[in-house]
Protein backbone atom coordinates (compact mmCIF):
# COMPACT_ATOMS: atom_id res chain seq x y z
CA UNK A 1 0.00 0.00 0.00
CA UNK A 2 1.46 3.35 -0.64
CA UNK A 3 0.07 5.61 1.88
CA UNK A 4 -0.07 8.88 -0.18
CA UNK A 5 -2.94 7.41 -1.60
CA UNK A 6 -4.65 6.79 1.38
CA UNK A 7 -8.29 8.61 1.49
CA UNK A 8 -9.60 10.28 4.40
CA UNK A 9 -13.06 9.73 3.16
CA UNK A 10 -14.34 7.99 0.07
CA UNK A 11 -12.57 4.90 0.03
CA UNK A 12 -12.95 1.05 -0.02
CA UNK A 13 -12.61 0.31 3.79
CA UNK A 14 -14.46 -2.08 5.65
CA UNK A 15 -14.53 -0.16 8.37
CA UNK A 16 -13.58 3.41 9.54
CA UNK A 17 -12.89 4.50 12.80
CA UNK A 18 -11.85 7.77 14.23
CA UNK A 19 -10.47 9.32 17.67
CA UNK A 20 -11.19 13.05 17.73
CA UNK A 21 -9.91 15.45 20.62
CA UNK A 22 -10.17 18.92 20.92
CA UNK A 23 -9.14 20.95 23.89
CA UNK A 24 -9.92 24.25 24.67
CA UNK A 25 -9.93 24.32 28.75
CA UNK A 26 -7.11 23.48 30.96
CA UNK A 27 -7.66 22.49 34.70
CA UNK A 28 -3.96 23.76 35.30
CA UNK A 29 -4.04 27.79 35.39
CA UNK A 30 -0.26 27.88 34.26
CA UNK A 31 -1.49 26.73 30.49
CA UNK A 32 -4.01 29.29 28.56
CA UNK A 33 -7.30 28.99 27.26
CA UNK A 34 -8.04 28.11 23.75
CA UNK A 35 -10.88 29.07 21.58
CA UNK A 36 -11.51 27.01 19.02
CA UNK A 37 -10.58 23.60 19.56
CA UNK A 38 -13.63 21.74 20.31
CA UNK A 39 -15.12 23.68 17.63
CA UNK A 40 -12.93 22.18 14.96
CA UNK A 41 -13.36 18.70 16.60
CA UNK A 42 -17.11 18.74 16.20
CA UNK A 43 -16.81 20.03 12.55
CA UNK A 44 -14.40 17.62 11.77
CA UNK A 45 -16.91 15.15 13.18
CA UNK A 46 -20.13 16.19 11.17
CA UNK A 47 -18.40 15.97 8.08
CA UNK A 48 -16.99 12.38 9.08
CA UNK A 49 -20.36 10.89 9.91
CA UNK A 50 -21.98 13.20 6.74
CA UNK A 51 -19.33 10.81 4.69
CA UNK A 52 -20.18 7.25 5.64
CA UNK A 53 -18.14 7.14 8.90
CA UNK A 54 -20.76 5.38 11.64
CA UNK A 55 -21.42 7.47 14.32
CA UNK A 56 -20.22 4.25 16.65
CA UNK A 57 -16.59 4.63 14.97
CA UNK A 58 -16.25 8.48 15.86
CA UNK A 59 -15.24 9.05 19.49
CA UNK A 60 -15.18 12.60 20.97
CA UNK A 61 -12.76 13.71 23.34
CA UNK A 62 -13.95 17.58 24.46
CA UNK A 63 -13.15 20.23 26.75
CA UNK A 64 -15.40 21.94 27.76
CA UNK A 65 -18.17 19.16 26.69
CA UNK A 66 -21.25 18.84 27.98
CA UNK A 67 -22.10 15.70 25.72
CA UNK A 68 -18.38 14.18 25.51
CA UNK A 69 -15.87 12.50 27.62
CA UNK A 70 -13.62 14.96 28.99
CA UNK A 71 -9.77 14.44 27.06
CA UNK A 72 -7.84 13.75 30.46
CA UNK A 73 -4.68 11.69 30.34
CA UNK A 74 -6.17 8.46 31.03
CA UNK A 75 -9.11 9.09 28.76
CA UNK A 76 -7.22 9.56 25.45
CA UNK A 77 -4.75 6.31 26.59
CA UNK A 78 -7.69 4.18 27.20
CA UNK A 79 -9.86 5.94 23.73
CA UNK A 80 -6.73 5.45 21.05
CA UNK A 81 -5.75 2.04 22.42
CA UNK A 82 -9.26 0.65 22.45
CA UNK A 83 -9.83 1.90 19.06
CA UNK A 84 -6.56 0.89 17.50
CA UNK A 85 -6.55 -2.85 18.81
CA UNK A 86 -10.95 -2.64 17.67
CA UNK A 87 -9.43 -1.63 13.83
CA UNK A 88 -8.94 -4.53 11.82
CA UNK A 89 -6.46 -5.21 8.92
CA UNK A 90 -9.01 -3.98 6.21
CA UNK A 91 -9.68 -0.90 8.11
CA UNK A 92 -8.73 3.20 7.87
CA UNK A 93 -7.59 4.60 12.01
CA UNK A 94 -7.87 8.41 11.96
CA UNK A 95 -6.29 10.13 15.14
CA UNK A 96 -6.30 13.81 15.27
CA UNK A 97 -5.66 16.76 18.20
CA UNK A 98 -6.42 19.78 18.04
CA UNK A 99 -4.87 21.47 21.71
CA UNK A 100 -1.37 22.59 23.25
CA UNK A 101 1.71 20.50 22.57
CA UNK A 102 4.89 20.96 23.74
CA UNK A 103 8.35 19.57 23.85
CA UNK A 104 10.47 18.82 27.00
CA UNK A 105 13.91 16.81 27.85
CA UNK A 106 13.96 15.45 24.58
CA UNK A 107 10.18 14.14 24.33
CA UNK A 108 7.57 15.81 22.85
CA UNK A 109 3.67 15.55 24.55
CA UNK A 110 0.09 16.44 23.65
CA UNK A 111 -1.46 18.65 26.45
CA UNK A 112 -4.47 16.91 27.98
CA UNK A 113 -7.08 19.05 29.85
CA UNK A 114 -5.76 17.72 33.22
CA UNK A 115 -2.29 18.21 32.82
CA UNK A 116 0.25 19.20 34.96
CA UNK A 117 3.08 21.70 33.47
CA UNK A 118 5.15 21.30 36.43
CA UNK A 119 4.54 16.97 36.11
CA UNK A 120 4.95 16.94 32.42
CA UNK A 121 6.10 13.56 32.03
CA UNK A 122 3.59 12.32 34.72
CA UNK A 123 0.34 13.70 33.25
CA UNK A 124 0.91 14.67 29.97
CA UNK A 125 0.46 12.28 26.77
CA UNK A 126 3.50 11.09 24.99
CA UNK A 127 3.55 11.34 21.38
CA UNK A 128 5.59 8.93 20.88
CA UNK A 129 3.21 6.52 22.98
CA UNK A 130 0.65 7.65 20.75
CA UNK A 131 2.81 6.89 17.66
CA UNK A 132 3.54 3.51 19.05
CA UNK A 133 -0.34 2.51 19.88
CA UNK A 134 -1.35 3.59 16.38
CA UNK A 135 1.32 1.88 14.67
CA UNK A 136 0.24 -1.31 16.47
CA UNK A 137 -3.27 -0.95 15.36
CA UNK A 138 -3.77 -4.06 12.44
CA UNK A 139 -5.43 -1.39 10.16
CA UNK A 140 -4.36 -1.50 6.92
CA UNK A 141 -4.10 2.57 6.66
CA UNK A 142 -3.04 4.97 10.08
CA UNK A 143 -3.14 9.02 9.61
CA UNK A 144 -2.55 11.11 12.66
CA UNK A 145 -3.50 14.50 12.47
CA UNK A 146 -2.49 17.71 14.70
CA UNK A 147 -3.46 20.91 15.07
CA UNK A 148 -0.94 21.75 17.77
CA UNK A 149 0.27 25.19 19.75
CA UNK A 150 -2.40 27.96 19.17
CA UNK A 151 -1.91 31.57 19.00
CA UNK A 152 -1.75 33.33 22.14
CA UNK A 153 -0.99 29.96 23.60
CA UNK A 154 0.98 30.56 26.82
CA UNK A 155 2.47 28.58 29.45
CA UNK A 156 3.02 31.50 32.65
CA UNK A 157 4.41 34.29 30.44
CA UNK A 158 6.08 32.87 27.48
CA UNK A 159 4.18 31.81 24.22
CA UNK A 160 4.87 29.10 22.46
CA UNK A 161 5.70 28.18 19.01
CA UNK A 162 6.02 24.39 17.71
CA UNK A 163 9.31 24.02 18.57
CA UNK A 164 11.92 22.47 16.48
CA UNK A 165 12.56 19.58 19.24
CA UNK A 166 8.34 18.93 19.42
CA UNK A 167 8.62 18.72 15.39
CA UNK A 168 11.61 16.02 15.41
CA UNK A 169 9.98 14.10 17.63
CA UNK A 170 6.64 14.54 15.83
CA UNK A 171 8.11 12.77 12.88
CA UNK A 172 10.52 10.73 14.27
CA UNK A 173 10.11 6.56 14.37
CA UNK A 174 6.57 7.61 12.05
CA UNK A 175 6.83 3.85 9.99
CA UNK A 176 4.05 2.83 8.98
CA UNK A 177 1.62 5.33 9.06
CA UNK A 178 1.23 9.51 7.75
CA UNK A 179 1.56 12.38 10.38
CA UNK A 180 -0.03 15.54 8.93
CA UNK A 181 0.94 18.53 11.42
CA UNK A 182 -0.43 22.00 10.91
CA UNK A 183 2.68 24.31 11.39
CA UNK A 184 6.71 24.01 11.67
CA UNK A 185 9.39 24.36 14.55
CA UNK A 186 9.23 27.83 15.93
CA UNK A 187 5.72 28.38 13.91
CA UNK A 188 2.14 28.39 15.74
CA UNK A 189 -0.87 27.38 14.30
CA UNK A 190 -3.41 30.40 14.29
CA UNK A 191 -6.34 30.95 15.15
CA UNK A 192 -9.17 32.40 12.67
CA UNK A 193 -11.32 34.22 15.51
CA UNK A 194 -13.83 35.49 12.21
CA UNK A 195 -14.09 32.02 11.52
CA UNK A 196 -14.45 30.45 14.69
CA UNK A 197 -11.96 27.81 14.07
CA UNK A 198 -8.37 27.48 13.52
CA UNK A 199 -6.82 28.33 10.12
CA UNK A 200 -5.76 24.61 9.50
CA UNK A 201 -8.43 22.97 10.70
CA UNK A 202 -10.65 25.37 8.20
CA UNK A 203 -8.95 24.73 5.14
CA UNK A 204 -8.74 21.39 6.37
CA UNK A 205 -12.19 20.94 6.07
CA UNK A 206 -12.46 23.12 2.96
CA UNK A 207 -10.49 20.53 1.38
CA UNK A 208 -11.81 17.41 2.53
CA UNK A 209 -15.03 18.07 1.23
CA UNK A 210 -13.88 18.32 -2.12
CA UNK A 211 -11.83 20.83 -3.07
CA UNK A 212 -8.56 19.22 -2.66
CA UNK A 213 -9.44 16.63 -5.28
CA UNK A 214 -7.47 17.96 -7.92
CA UNK A 215 -8.03 15.18 -10.63
CA UNK A 216 -12.17 14.87 -9.89
CA UNK A 217 -11.16 11.31 -7.94
CA UNK A 218 -14.06 11.07 -6.05
CA UNK A 219 -12.27 10.93 -3.04
CA UNK A 220 -9.46 12.97 -1.03
CA UNK A 221 -5.72 11.35 -0.49
CA UNK A 222 -3.39 12.43 2.25
CA UNK A 223 -1.19 14.17 -0.51
CA UNK A 224 -4.13 16.22 -1.87
CA UNK A 225 -5.10 17.90 1.56
CA UNK A 226 -1.45 18.33 2.50
CA UNK A 227 -1.36 20.70 -1.09
CA UNK A 228 -4.34 21.63 -0.67
CA UNK A 229 -3.95 22.88 2.89
CA UNK A 230 0.13 24.30 2.74
CA UNK A 231 -1.24 26.40 -0.09
CA UNK A 232 -3.73 28.03 1.67
CA UNK A 233 -2.45 28.12 5.09
CA UNK A 234 0.84 30.00 3.65
CA UNK A 235 -1.27 32.19 1.54
CA UNK A 236 -3.70 33.00 4.54
CA UNK A 237 -0.30 33.66 6.69
CA UNK A 238 0.90 36.01 3.92
CA UNK A 239 -1.82 38.14 3.80
CA UNK A 240 -2.27 38.53 7.59
CA UNK A 241 1.59 39.34 8.33
CA UNK A 242 1.59 35.48 9.64
CA UNK A 243 3.99 32.37 9.28
CA UNK A 244 2.61 28.90 9.10
CA UNK A 245 3.65 26.24 6.97
CA UNK A 246 1.79 22.73 7.37
CA UNK A 247 4.24 19.64 7.25
CA UNK A 248 3.52 16.08 6.16
CA UNK A 249 5.30 12.77 6.76
CA UNK A 250 4.41 9.29 5.68
CA UNK A 251 6.43 6.32 5.59
CA UNK A 252 5.37 2.87 4.79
Amino acid sequence: MNITSTSLLKASYSHRWALLIGVNEYSDPAISILKVCAGDVRAIHDLLVANDYKSDHVKLLLSPGASAQLPTRAEILSAVTSIAQTADEDDFLLFYFSGHGIAKEGEAFLLPSDVRYTALSDTAVSLSRIKKIVQDSPAKAKVIIMDACHSGAKIGKNALGMTEEFMRRVFSEAEGLAILSSCKEEQVSWEWSEKGQSVFTYYLLEGLQGKADFRSKGFVTVSDINQYVTDKVKTWALEHNRVQVPTLKYTV
